[in-house]
């Protein structure tokens, strides 16, 4: 794992290895995440790395500038996005047909993707530019903590055989609660998180 400094590190560098497959752990406005892309051997490196179920989806980084190429777009995306975009809501979406073989490797059986834009300047700068898909899961082994610092990544997985190329290190993250999660078909919530329910529902109304 190689630590770089946020403050030194080049975001066109970061595209070129992601496009290479090499997998990050970067700080978003939640905690700590895995960055990568969607292609099968990142996908698998990304499961064994979080000893994550193969039946559980990964969510995904998009902007708002581009994700209607790879989703269905209705109204409630419309309304969900306006209001909550930048920010920490995930919000489940039907994938285009002619895009189901592309995200293969991150969508459900029933043709949907999680995807969020997050509010996370250096984040966004990197997600703007690559114009695809990537992982946006949490950096920390299944049913452990999230982690909000490099002390913490390291003292999770500094002795595990899997890890990832690169750490992101911009320094000690303020402890926030996880994105929430809404169906943009049905409007269920399926997670309450820093974004609560009270509010998302003022919202859309």
């Amino acid at each position: 794992m190689e630590i770089l400094d946020i403050n030194k590190v080049n975001t066109d560098f970061v595209i070129k290895e992601l496009k290479k497959g090499k997998i990050f752990f970067a700080p978003s406005d939640t905690c700590y995440g895995i960055l990568g892309n969607i292609k099968k051997n990142t996908i698998e490196r990304i499961f064994k790395i979080k000893k994550r179920l193969k039946n559980k989806a990964l969510p995904l980084f998009v902007s708002k500038k581009w994700v209607s190429n790879f989703i269905e777009v209705n109204a409630n995306f419309k309304n969900l996005v306006r209001n909550f975009w930048p920010g920490a809501l995930t919000i489940i979406v039907k994938v285009k047909k002619d895009k189901e073989n592309f995200l293969k490797n991150v969508i459900k059986n029933n043709n949907t993707i999680a995807v969020r834009e997050p509010n996370y300047s250096f984040l966004n700068k990197i997600i703007d530019k690559y114009k695809e898909p990537l992982t946006a899961t949490s950096a920390n082994i299944t049913k452990m903590d999230a982690c909000y610092s490099v002390k913490g990544l390291i003292n999770q997985f500094e002795r595990r055989k899997y890890k990832p190329d690169y750490i992101i290190d911009a320094g000690k993250l303020p402890k926030k609660k996880s994105s929430s999660i809404i169906d943009s078909e049905t409007l269920e919530i399926v997670r309450g998180g820093k974004i609560t329910p009270n509010i998302i529902r003022k919202k859309i109304k």
